[in-house]
């Protein structure tokens, strides 16, 4: 019988400065050495955001770029950028900046990407180590986000209510107040600490008040059909890697759902994040 180890780490979409996540996670990864990595990655909007910056400028880059055969990666990286490649286009960054450290235009463009990319802080730990650990990227959520459709047409609903901005401002100071906690320096904020049980419950319960604030159906629907589409994408990483290490970098409130389907996968052994810090 072939096993696969999972490795599941619930992760913040911004990581605090000076909070030890980076470290945690970097730590992490290089312990459970994974051949496969699954990292969340925006959704197809995110894509076109980042896509029209570039649109105006980027086909006389990609020429300059191709031109310095110095530092082909350059020229892929914007290449990867064109047509909304996201990981490969962090990756190609992240190995020109290795070849050609001191290059201005090049720090200037991967700058620009980043603070258009979601998850930066995230991608700027697990694509240095790819590029010297070898391990594949596979992007998970990002595919069907036709479901946001239907949320938006809910929150135009709700801003014409009379409660509309009680209810925001309650949803706001909730998650401010959760993300407070778990970063708090009182907690010694660590992976290890993001990644508890008590971190599992305090999601369990936002996401019970946001039903109960916004209503059911439309933050279920939002919820069901982001946690499917992560869960469909991870088992087929974890199929197609059979007797592989795969390591999946989700958000930190998703996992409390995540972590009970992916330990009754046939022939999975899910490694404690503990094991390895």
């Amino acid at each position: 019988m072939t096993w696969t180890e999972l490795l599941l780490v619930g992760v913040l979409h911004e990581f605090p400065a000076g909070s030890g996540f980076e470290r945690d996670l970097a730590t992490a990864i290089e312990r459970f050495a994974p051949q496969v990595v699954c990292v969340e990655v925006p959704p197809p909007a995110a894509m076109r955001q980042l896509y029209r910056y570039w649109r105006t400028g980027l086909a006389a880059k990609a020429r300059r770029a191709a031109q310095r055969p110095s530092c082909p990666h350059h020229a892929e990286a914007l290449a990867c950028v064109a047509r909304g490649d996201q990981v490969g286009a962090l990756a190609a960054f992240t190995r020109a900046r290795l070849m050609a450290p001191e290059d201005e235009s090049l720090a200037a463009d991967e700058a620009e990407a980043l603070r258009l990319c979601s998850d930066a802080a995230l991608l700027q730990v697990v694509l240095p180590l790819r590029v010297r650990m070898g391990f594949e990227v596979v992007p998970v959520g990002g595919t069907r986000y036709s479901h946001f459709g239907r949320r938006a047409e809910a929150v135009a609903r709700w801003r014409v209510q009379p409660d509309y901005e009680a209810r925001h401002q309650a949803e706001a100071a909730l998650m401010q107040t959760a993300y407070a906690g778990l970063c708090a320096p009182r907690l010694q904020a660590s992976l290890l600490v993001l990644n508890s049980g008590a971190s599992h419950v305090v999601a369990e319960v936002a996401h019970g008040f946001l039903r109960r604030l916004w209503g059911t159906d439309d933050v279920d629907l939002c919820w069901r059909q982001n946690n499917a589409n992560a869960l469909r994408a991870i088992r087929q990483a974890v199929e197609r890697s059979a007797g592989r290490r795969v390591a999946v970098l989700h958000g930190w409130e998703h996992v409390y759902w995540l972590l009970p389907r992916l330990q009754a996968l046939a022939q999975v052994r899910v490694v404690p994040l503990a094991d390895l810090l």
